[in-house]
């Protein structure tokens, strides 16, 4: 998963991102733990974002170039 994907979030109710399509826009170590491993953080809707570590949380629906 890289930064520019277009991915699909699972359905896990009852979060309000579930089932949802977003954008990958960070993809490395998060910024308040530096020792980290690599966190994914996905926009869902412009303000709103979700964030995750597992690269396989959420499938990749296009690639970015």
């Amino acid at each position: 998963m890289n930064v520019g994907d277009l991915v699909r979030l699972p359905i896990v109710s009852p979060y309000w991102w579930s089932g949802r399509v977003g954008i990958v826009d960070i993809a490395g170590p998060d910024d308040q733990w530096p020792d980290a491993p690599i966190s994914y953080r996905v926009i869902v809707e412009p303000g709103k974002y979700v964030r995750f570590g597992d690269p396989s949380f959420a499938k990749v629906i296009s690639e970015s170039r």
